[in-house]
């Protein structure tokens, strides 16, 4: 079906630096061949900091987390981020919720760099990747549910109704990507 609107901007990001010295900071997309074109036409794949040396950085579609930007904008001032705004989204109702107090649920992968950004900043924060994780989640006051953006919608509203259980308060903020829940309906 083609390139998302976050993989395609960023995408793009890397096309416009092709042929000169640029780097990502991990991966640009999840795609072999996208990888495999960005180290052909000039451009380095980091995943350390410590790697970039003077190179324009394109930061993935996954995004990083605020600490990780504040240590790159230490070593360069050229800087794009080609982060997914849906991605930002998802970050910023992360923090929100932290702020209000509520305890913070992220369905989706503990490993993918999207979910990493946030509990690099908010390490508090719960990461669920399934129904048995949320059976046995912990009581607590108040729950602020997120998940990762490409998350399938049955499996949120699954999770979702068994921490009702597990909390006072639940509230929840979709952070599922349009074009992604427009596939899965598609594919359905």
């Amino acid at each position: 079906t083609g390139f998302c609107f976050g993989v395609k901007r960023a995408y793009e990001a890397c096309e416009k630096c092709f042929g000169g010295n640029f780097c990502t900071l991990g991966e640009i997309v999840h795609n072999k061949e996208i990888q495999e074109e960005v180290r052909e036409r000039g451009g380095r794949i980091v995943e350390n900091l410590n790697e970039i040396a003077g190179d324009k950085v394109i930061i993935r579609a996954h995004g990083i987390s605020d600490k990780k930007h504040r240590e790159l904008r230490k070593k360069t001032k050229n800087i794009h981020d080609a982060s997914c705004p849906f991605v930002k989204n998802l970050q910023f109702s992360a923090k929100n919720f932290a702020k209000k107090g509520f305890t913070v649920v992220i369905i989706g992968k503990a490993s993918h760099p999207e979910i990493q950004a946030i509990t690099e900043d908010l390490p508090e924060a719960k990461v669920i990747f399934s129904e048995k994780e949320a059976s046995n989640f912990q009581k607590c006051e108040k729950i602020g549910l997120i998940s990762q953006t490409t998350e399938r919608i049955e499996k949120v509203q699954k999770i979702k109704n068994i921490l009702k259980t597990k909390c006072n308060f639940l509230e929840h903020k979709n952070t599922i990507c349009s074009d992604v829940k427009d596939r899965q309906r598609s594919a359905e």
